[in-house]
């Protein structure tokens, strides 16, 4: 019965942490055509943490980086 339960738990810990991903495109670059083509925004409610990544991101940093979301209404931020 131990056993039984480790496994559960080892199956069930890692869809807890998962966070609300986002993989994003755009079709308006911005003026200069400084927004990227396509992004990926994460948010983890549990930690509070949100990450974004994209082209310029992976060339400067390798990895997401954190970054400051605030919320725009109770749907949205």
């Amino acid at each position: 019965m131990k056993s039984i339960s480790i496994i559960l738990m080892t199956m069930l810990l890692p869809a807890a942490a998962i966070a609300d991903t986002y993989r994003c495109e755009t079709k308006n670059f911005g003026r200069g055509g400084w927004v990227p083509s396509e992004m990926i925004l994460s948010y983890d409610e549990a930690k509070g943490e949100a990450t974004a990544f994209d082209p310029m991101i992976k060339h400067l940093h390798e990895n997401p980086i954190l970054v400051d979301m605030k919320r725009r209404s109770d749907t949205s931020f």
